[in-house]
């Protein structure tokens, strides 16, 4: 089948460009013109048509300097970043990967110009094999997920989380705190999820988050928090929705937690998981590579799922940082 390539200078197609990404098996939210629209830089969109004109792949992408070399950085909290192919399900399975691999390459191979593309792969892709052609390196990194099934998700979970979740639904039966489930988070939740930053140290870059949420419609969006009697924020989630997954974006808990408040960010993760649950979505927890995060999802029924990173650039400090890391990380520098 033969295919055209477009690249799109104005507005004209994010409509139907986000209709088939939300549409398709591999897309998410992240890959949708109204999530990158919230940076400050305007997207760029190239499809892939066949000889009807349907979309049938393409990548929208936003062009942004990092380190003094322009290209295609992945963006902050943005967990799946880079093409989205059509998954052909009318197709048998040998025939569809043939067709997707011709597409991706097709879109590769108008990237060849660019100075730096990183890209991170949903769960699930169909093939890397066209990237690794093109000159691309791969990472393999992971997330987390609870995929919903007949059984209760909180059979898979350990049993000390169990327990402590059983106490703390005693408390919201007795009022002592509270769970809250909304669709726009307010000054204070920016606020706490700012703190994590700072204690951490790392930059929250909240007047970006709000920008990009703001953007987004109502149903993208999903807060769950937990409060005290006196409606302090205790903990809290920020959850992005499409179509088939629940992602944990961004997560607090209240600074004196040790103290105040050791477990109430288990009910909040646990109402955000039982709510994309119910939905019939798979709940991802966007991933870390972190033992101490992994043993957390873990430990609440969650399962490992491979998530590719796959990077090519032109910029010797680029390349020569990705080798530095990998040494480190092979000489047990973590």
């Amino acid at each position: 089948m033969d295919y055209s390539l477009i690249h799109i200078s104005e507005d004209t197609f994010r409509t139907e460009w986000d209709d088939f990404v939300l549409g398709n098996g591999k897309g998410t939210l992240f890959h949708t013109w109204r999530w990158l629209a919230g940076f400050l830089e305007k997207p760029e969109l190239i499809i892939v048509t066949d000889r009807n004109g349907g979309i049938v792949g393409g990548m929208c992408l936003i062009a942004r300097r990092k380190a003094g070399v322009r290209g295609f950085h992945v963006p902050p909290y943005t967990p799946y970043f880079g093409p989205v192919i059509h998954d052909f399900p009318d197709k048998k399975p040998v025939s569809a990967l043939a067709q997707q691999e011709k597409i991706l390459n097709l879109l590769l191979e108008n990237l060849r110009h660019i100075p730096h593309c990183d890209f991170i792969l949903p769960p699930g892709t169909f093939s890397i094999l066209p990237y690794y052609w093109s000159g691309f390196s791969i990472e393999v990194r992971t997330t987390f997920t609870i995929v919903p099934s007949i059984e209760s998700w909180e059979n898979a979970m350990e049993k000390s989380p169990r327990s402590h979740l059983r106490k703390l639904r005693q408390g919201v039966a007795d009022g002592s705190i509270h769970v809250h489930v909304g669709h726009q988070p307010d000054e204070i939740f920016y606020q706490m999820i700012e703190s994590v930053g700072k204690r951490k140290k790392f930059n929250a870059r909240i007047e970006l988050l709000k920008r990009v949420i703001d953007g987004l419609q109502q149903d993208d969006v999903m807060t769950v928090s937990v409060v005290d009697g006196c409606g302090e924020l205790l903990a809290g989630d920020l959850c992005l929705i499409d179509p088939r997954r629940v992602y944990m974006l961004a997560s607090f808990r209240h600074p004196e937690w040790k103290s105040r408040c050791p477990n109430e960010h288990l009910l909040v993760r646990s109402e955000s998981i039982r709510l994309s649950y119910e939905s019939g979505r798979v709940f991802d927890f966007e991933g870390s590579m972190l033992r101490g995060v992994a043993d957390f999802n873990r430990s609440l029924g969650a399962q490992p799922d491979p998530v590719y990173r796959v990077q090519r650039s032109k910029s010797l400090c680029f390349t020569t940082a990705r080798f530095i890391r990998r040494l480190m990380h092979e000489y047990g520098y973590r």
